[in-house]
């Protein structure tokens, strides 16, 4: 279907074609992203391994969003000032990440910078996250996220919810998460929860959370399906 180029005749085609070039589908695993690229790649892997040279990409045709993107990303990340590409060899960039240091941390200089793959895992999570949403915003994308919210900590998934929350329907087409995280589930489940099942036979149910469950029997979401209570 990617060989079919585009005719008077086959308009359909193209525009299921375009919508699903459009379509990120990632299970984010922090410890496999690279820190240099060599080039820019306009397609991310479905692990992010090659979110830097993914951001390479980005930064070439959204780099008005840069600033916007930063300022958010030093809300969650303590210290966190600037991302940069810097050039280690002929066509090789190393993704670079710019640190302040508080002034009772200070010892000889103020600022640091570490190495992407320096990182800790959640931090790369964030970064990688606030990058699908900011810098990847605006240009039609549809998001399937499988399981966003690993390797961040409680105090991280909320702020990037609501940001999501917000970004849908607006600069993000829509996003289908799939989660077992009782802050994500309280937080979107209600209103557009579906809940799988997979029965004996193999065959997967689908249902809409409000068939499911008794929103209004004083539970939070997440503890009703914890116990296994049930319409």
């Amino acid at each position: 279907m990617a060989r079919v180029p585009p005719r008077h005749d086959n308009r359909h085609l193209s525009t299921f074609l375009e919508f699903i070039r459009k379509v990120i589908v990632c299970g984010l695993y922090p410890p496999s992203f690279r820190a240099e690229s060599s080039s820019e790649d306009p397609v991310l892997k479905r692990d992010g391994s090659n979110f830097a040279a993914w951001y390479r990409h980005l930064l070439l045709e959204r780099h008005d969003l840069v600033p916007g993107f930063t300022n958010a990303l030093q809300e969650v990340i303590k210290g966190l000032r600037a991302i940069r590409m810097e050039k280690v060899g002929l066509d090789t960039r190393a993704l670079m990440v710019i640190f302040e240091q508080h002034a009772e941390e200070e010892q000889h200089s103020p600022k640091y910078e570490l190495r992407f793959d320096e990182l800790s895992d959640g931090e790369r999570a964030l970064i990688a996250l606030y990058t699908l949403l900011l810098l990847a915003g605006g240009q039609g994308y549809t998001l399937l996220l499988d399981e966003p919210d690993n390797y961040l900590a409680l105090a991280e998934i909320q702020p990037w919810l609501i940001k999501l929350a917000d970004a849908c329907g607006n600069t993000i087409a829509q996003a289908f998460i799939c989660s077992h995280h009782p802050e994500l589930i309280d937080y979107l489940g209600p209103e557009r929860g579906l809940l799988l099942e997979r029965e004996a036979s193999g065959v997967t149910r689908v249902r809409l959370v409000t068939e499911a469950f008794d929103l209004d029997a004083g539970l939070k979401l997440s503890e009703s399906l914890a116990r296994g209570w049930r319409k």
